[in-house]
């Protein structure tokens, strides 16, 4: 069963009423009643306001008679089943209401075998039209997501120069264009940074944008294309005759402020729209999309939130060599592990980037290219994803958000990596002092423990003090001298054995040892505690 049903039931005869409603086999059929009432007028507000699937009603009730009640029903394009209730004497009347839709007509007294085959009967064709329904929709759906993946595919062979035949594309992709006018629009939505992205959320709102689109151009253009990118934008190419041009301009500012008013019913999104100017031919399409999402990436200098034409004003492109000096002191800053000037070195770059005029999406590639070269430098290069990362970035709408952006993810790397290194320094030293702490009683050197655990003797050495503050000699008089402080607060064995037992063949050295490090002899140290 689908869903729960629901029923009205509609008599001026509240024991009639509810006679019906004790004679419903309401579990098993999948229905639930949402109300009793006594008049036509209650009845048919209650229709237009709960929509039940459906009402059983009697023919005679005041201010709207059963009938007056499914006529006005009917004639709101009410979609429900309508089951009469009838007296012999009024078997005229349920004759008349048979136009309406009514399914049928029980006569009174009612029999609750057939009022409820009736219903059995309503309830299966319901479940069988929705079943059809779904079908339908799914097979919709199908040809829907099927267009789009065609016209994702057309967009994306355009970008790579392998499609320059307007026949050719029309065939393969099943478009009409023509070889009039083109105009592309990127469509970028963001997010507030400080919000926690809904992922569902906004890939339903990136398809709404896409539908939405087509409705707002297709009745002004030849052909349209439009797609969802993965950098949450919608890509649209507009293809229309040049009688057209105004009314396209129109439309596009119509239709952005639809979207912008669309989107107050979410939070935390805003949209730009990046427009391309006019090309005249088929071969132009790439360079047209291109300028639409040049456009769009400008809102990095201009704002998100608005309509922005591409600009034809000088700009450069982003090369490396252009920041070498720059480049060779964040190397250093990185290899070394210093946050803060990572940070300066990125301020510089950015900086730098402005004087040059660089390309807003080259803003983009830029910060790309800072962090590949971080992951590079902290040998890491394959952890790092540059769909994601490229991703991420293309979803900052600000210079600033940009920058601020690439410096935390630079320092959280130097971070993790500094912690990593540590840590791998550090675990031979706990591997040395865990060897020295079973081993003590026997006669040790730092060139057996650094050859037990695979170190050169010298780098160990240094490692070794830099993780315990003590060279390795110290470090372990101290083990031998805490176990033997042990041994004379909890046990009566001589001095001697104790110093047997702890490394040392001789007694006196032993004792000079304890003194040493103590400050007193091993026997008044005793004392202390006897």
């Amino acid at each position: 069963m689908n869903r729960m049903r629901k029923v009205l039931i509609a008599d001026d005869e509240v024991k009639v009423g509810q006679l019906v409603k004790r004679l419903i086999q309401w579990d098993r059929l999948g229905l639930t009643c949402i109300g009793l009432v006594t008049d036509g007028q209650t009845a048919y507000e209650k229709i237009l306001s709960e929509s039940p699937d459906i009402v059983i009603t009697d023919i005679r009730m005041p201010v709207l008679t059963g009938l007056e009640m499914i006529q006005k029903a009917s004639e709101q394009g009410v979609k429900c089943h309508f089951i009469v209730v009838s007296g012999y004497k009024y078997f005229d009347y349920a004759q008349k209401a048979l136009k309406y839709g009514v399914e049928d007509y029980l006569l009174k007294p009612i029999d609750e075998d057939e009022l409820n085959r009736q219903l059995q009967k309503i309830v299966a064709e319901e479940e069988q039209r929705e079943d059809k329904q779904q079908q339908v929709d799914q097979i919709e759906k199908k040809l829907e997501d099927s267009k789009y993946l065609r016209h994702k595919e057309f967009l994306r062979q355009i970008l790579s120069q392998k499609q320059e035949n307007i026949d050719a594309a029309n065939t393969e992709f099943g478009l009409q264009l023509e070889n009039k006018c083109f105009r592309g629009l990127t469509f970028k939505l963001d997010r507030d940074i400080d919000v926690a992205e809904n992922t569902q959320q906004m890939q339903f709102v990136l398809r709404k944008i896409m539908q939405k689109a087509e409705d707002a151009f297709s009745a002004c253009t030849i052909d349209l294309i439009a797609a969802v990118q993965s950098n949450h934008s919608v890509q649209v190419l507009l293809n229309y005759f040049q009688t057209e041009q105004e009314n396209i301009d129109n439309r596009i500012t119509d239709f952005f402020n639809e979207l912008s008013d669309y989107l107050e019913n979410f939070q935390h999104y805003r949209i730009t729209v990046g427009v391309s100017s006019e090309v005249e031919s088929f071969e132009q399409i790439s360079t047209a999309i291109e300028m639409s999402k040049e456009a769009a990436a400008s809102r990095l200098f201009k704002g998100n939130g608005r309509r922005i034409e591409y600009c034809q004003e000088p700009h450069t492109l982003f090369s490396p060599k252009d920041f070498q000096n720059e480049y060779e002191e964040f190397a250093k800053a990185v290899e070394t592990m210093q946050p803060d000037a990572c940070q300066y070195q990125i301020h510089k770059c950015f900086r730098l980037a402005s004087d040059k005029a660089l390309f807003a999406s080259e803003f983009y590639a830029m910060g790309l290219w800072l962090l590949r070269s971080t992951y590079d430098i902290l040998e890491i290069a394959d952890t790092f994803d540059v769909d994601v990362q490229q991703e991420v970035l293309e979803n900052l709408s600000t210079v600033a958000d940009l920058r601020d952006y690439v410096i935390r993810q630079v320092q959280q790397l130097i971070k993790e990596s500094r912690s990593e290194r540590e840590n791998r320094e550090r675990k031979p030293v706990l591997e040395a002092i865990a060897y020295m702490k079973e081993h003590f009683t026997e006669k040790i050197t730092l060139e057996d423990v650094a050859a037990t655990i695979g170190f050169n003797t010298n780098y160990f050495s240094e490692l070794f003090k830099k993780e315990t503050g003590e060279n390795f000699s110290n470090y372990l008089l101290g083990i031998r001298m805490e176990k033997a402080k042990q041994m004379l607060r909890d046990t009566k064995i001589p001095v001697y054995e104790i110093g047997e037992s702890v490394g040392y063949k001789d007694a006196k050295y032993f004792s000079q040892q304890f003194m040493k490090v103590v400050g007193v002899k091993p026997a008044e140290y005793r004392k202390l505690y006897y």
